[in-house]
């Protein structure tokens, strides 16, 4: 298990799959791929409810319990606490059949859950602005990191809020107020130096994340949301990101020393930008880390209005798809980068030469995007 993941697994459960597992169904191909994992999950599953068509690039997924969703949130729950929710979530995947699937669940609403790359560019690109984070997302990172770059979008929506009594924990304000305190403190002596700090801006080019934002602003809780969310997501992610380069390149020695062979050549000095750049093999070593162990490895966004996913419908799959306001788009990066139709039948690999081209056959390797 790499270090990361259960880091990883802890950011993001609380931001979507919570609301995914309210109303997933497992979309088994057959009686043993359905037993198999309801003993797994300690899920129950109707056979005749499982999976009903939709078109040919989508099934739609009904709940054993629609009403409430229960046995989905207590599977969810046993998931994170054994760290196995990402690897469940692929193998529902797997077990559907489909990329991308409608799920029913609560009172007849869906939700989209999708690994198709072309339907999380249209989410995260083309029509970025026809979604939002959702009321869930901010009832559960607000208290904690405060209002910043993660929980703020333009869009606003009242659905789905009642999903956050499934995740309230009453240990959460003490533990939320043991970090508070500890940064309020860093806050404090930062203050106390400020004077200091800009005599010596003066000299130097250097700058300081939390002095800068002393320019901004004052407020000490503004200050603080800020710092949390900036750590967050620059410091955890490369943190992620290194931790996994770290456990691969530990049970990987042929890798290792093709690494080290090409950081030999630097003969001791610093490299410069330049330099890193050249890198082919570190920059095919990173890249393939971040295919296997993505940092933020499932995400989801609710519609804020009326919109479409670009490919699904349709008797072939390749009409658009109708999304109405207050559906949730749900994707899991982490089974995405394990499809085997995208990456080969070594998806599951850790193989960073995927990513270089063939010296001798001239084979293109893989790019980003």
């Amino acid at each position: 298990m790499s270090p990361s993941r259960r880091k990883v697994v802890g950011v993001v459960a609380p931001v979507a799959a919570v609301a995914l597992y309210k109303g997933r169904k497992d979309a088994s191909s057959g009686d043993e791929a359905m037993e198999k994992n309801a003993k797994e999950h300690g899920e129950r599953h109707d056979q005749d409810r499982s999976k009903v068509p939709l078109d040919s690039g989508m099934v739609r997924i009904a709940d054993y319990d629609p009403i409430f969703g229960l046995d989905f949130v207590y599977a969810m729950y046993k998931g994170l606490k054994s760290h196995t929710e990402l690897e469940r979530m692929q193998a529902r995947f797997d077990s559907s059949g489909a990329n991308t699937s409608e799920i029913v669940f609560s009172l007849g609403g869906t939700l989209f859950a999708t690994i198709e790359p072309e339907k999380l560019k249209s989410i995260l690109s083309l029509r970025f602005k026809d979604r939002g984070l959702g009321n869930e997302r901010k009832q559960v990172m607000i208290p904690f990191l405060g209002e910043g770059i993660l929980e703020t979008d333009g869009g606003q929506s009242d659905d789905w809020s009642f999903l956050a009594l499934f995740i309230t924990n009453p240990r959460l304000k003490k533990q939320y107020k043991i970090v508070h305190d500890f940064v309020d403190t860093l806050i404090e002596k930062a203050m106390a130096n400020r004077e200091r700090y800009e005599k010596e801006k003066e000299h130097s080019n250097r700058r300081i994340f939390i002095y800068e934002l002393f320019n901004q602003t004052t407020n000490a809780a503004k200050i603080r949301a800020e710092s949390l969310n900036i750590l967050l997501v620059g410091r955890d992610t490369t943190a992620s990101l290194l931790s996994n380069v770290w456990f691969e390149l530990s049970r990987s020695p042929a890798v290792y020393a093709r690494l080290r062979a090409g950081i030999d050549t630097l003969n001791n000095e610093i490299p410069t930008f330049e330099q890193i750049k050249s890198m082919k093999y570190l920059r095919a070593l990173l890249n393939e880390s971040l295919r296997l162990y993505p940092v933020v490895p499932e995400n989801a966004r609710l519609a804020v209005c009326d919109t479409v996913l670009p490919v699904g419908g349709g008797p072939d799959g390749e009409s658009t798809v109708f999304v109405a306001k207050g559906q949730l788009a749900y994707w899991s990066k982490w089974t995405m980068h394990r499809r085997k139709d995208l990456y080969g039948e070594d998806a599951e690999e850790f193989r960073p030469e995927r990513w270089l081209d063939g010296e001798v056959s001239g084979e293109k390797g893989l790019r980003v995007g």
